[in-house]
């Protein structure tokens, strides 16, 4: 019985983290990452309908998001405090990489996660096509 309402819990989380175009992932047993990832994908529906060319990007330029914690690195690549970061295929630049989000920033208010998904985008284009990693172009 237990293993059923458990599988049922697990078949909704992945249907509802693959909905739309590009996955998104968490660890569905940490506090409030139901909430995160509710968070992520009400952002994306409203990225969606109000800037489909900002839909469009992070469809095309990620091959996932990723919800975590940026305390949590073993090498400091991304400073604690960020909202956000790109991580570029590192064997290909011009490869769709993954876009992160801070697990404190996926609870913020709707229009800083709207905010950070598209930032992120606008690194995957700009490394994806120049190779450019400067913030200036994207804080536009």
């Amino acid at each position: 019985m237990l293993l059923a309402v458990l599988g049922g819990v697990y078949a909704y989380n992945f249907s509802r983290t693959h909905a739309g175009c590009i996955p998104v992932q968490s660890s569905f047993f940490r506090w409030k990452d139901y909430e995160r990832l509710e968070k992520v994908l009400e952002a994306l529906q409203s990225i969606k309908e109000y800037s489909p060319e900002d839909y469009e990007r992070i469809c095309t330029r990620a091959k996932s998001i990723q919800i975590v914690r940026f305390e949590d690195q073993r090498v400091p690549t991304v400073p604690t405090d960020s909202l956000g970061s790109y991580s570029p295929d590192p064997k290909d630049l011009s490869a769709k990489g993954v876009i992160n989000i801070d697990r404190e920033a996926a609870l913020g208010y709707d229009r800083d996660v709207e905010r950070v998904l598209v930032h992120e985008a606008c690194h995957a284009h700009l490394i994806q096509t120049s190779g450019d990693s400067s913030q200036e172009p994207c804080f536009n």
